[in-house]
């Protein structure tokens, strides 16, 4: 296998055991204690505590949250996804209380991989879109 069917492979099965399944204690198995992640409030945890804080506020707020992968593409050390995810806002989530709405919307997710791990990452998805659909901002 090449390094990107490598890398590829690696992203699939962090989304299988750790996102399909809720597995949260195998983030250390894909992600570092010194990763970065971009897409984060600034005062957020980084590394695996800080992806483990926030899929467990995503889980609890939208306890039926399905993420899945459209499409895959590597290229060196970049692994570039496209995702569709969606959930019920059942949980307060960053200050929102909980709406009982159901929102589905798409996103993009840059990861750098490295020694066999996700070592930085970049994640933009429809924000307002999702708010809307929640019944949280109005469209």
């Amino acid at each position: 296998m090449s390094l990107q069917e490598d890398n590829k492979a690696l992203v699939e099965r962090y989304f299988d055991e750790v996102i399909a399944k809720r597995d949260l204690t195998a983030i250390e198995k894909y992600i570092p204690a010194g990763a970065i992640d971009h897409s984060v409030p600034p005062d957020s945890p980084q590394g695996a505590e800080g992806t483990r804080i926030a899929l467990t506020n995503f889980f609890n707020a939208f306890p039926d949250f399905e993420d899945k992968i459209d499409f895959v593409i590597a290229d060196g050390d970049k692994v570039v996804t496209h995702v569709k995810f969606s959930g019920t806002h059942e949980g307060e989530f960053q200050g929102m209380k909980p709406t009982g709405k159901h929102f589905t919307t798409n996103g993009i997710e840059v990861l750098r991989i490295a020694d066999n791990k996700m070592v930085e990452r970049w994640f933009w998805f429809d924000t307002m879109g999702m708010l809307q659909q929640l019944g949280i901002m109005g469209g």
